[in-house]
């Protein structure tokens, strides 16, 4: 989810909070566990041109969470995140991205560092 504001064109700030479910390894047991990441923070869209259809790019810095919901020995763990990606906007309400995100924790809960990967379609 994203709110802002665009101040041009081609410019666009904005608050996220992005959160994907995946199955993630924990190195301590071994095992391969359903697995809750996210980044809340703040982000910024550049738009290559003010007409659509047009292509853009998009950085997210912000607060990282993990959490394995179904594991109730281990707790949620956070720390510093980002993301960067590319998208192409069909219309205003129609778009295509793909994004790399990166968070790490070090916490007593949960201590990790994990890249994901994601492509959305989105509706707005």
């Amino acid at each position: 989810m994203r709110v802002g504001y665009a101040p041009s064109d081609y410019f666009v700030p904005y608050i996220c909070s992005n959160y994907s479910w995946y199955r993630f390894k924990f190195a301590a047991t071994n095992n391969h566990e359903i697995t809750i990441s996210g980044l809340l923070g703040i982000g910024m869209a550049f738009y290559v041109s003010p007409t659509m259809p047009t292509s853009y790019l998009f950085v997210e810095v912000g607060q990282a969470s993990f959490k394995a919901p179904f594991k109730k020995q281990v707790g949620t763990g956070r720390g510093a995140g980002a993301a960067i990606g590319i998208g192409y906007q069909f219309t205003h309400h129609h778009s295509i991205e793909f994004s790399a995100n990166y968070g790490t924790t070090n916490s007593k809960n949960l201590a990790t560092n994990a890249w994901s990967y994601a492509i959305a379609f989105n509706l707005n």
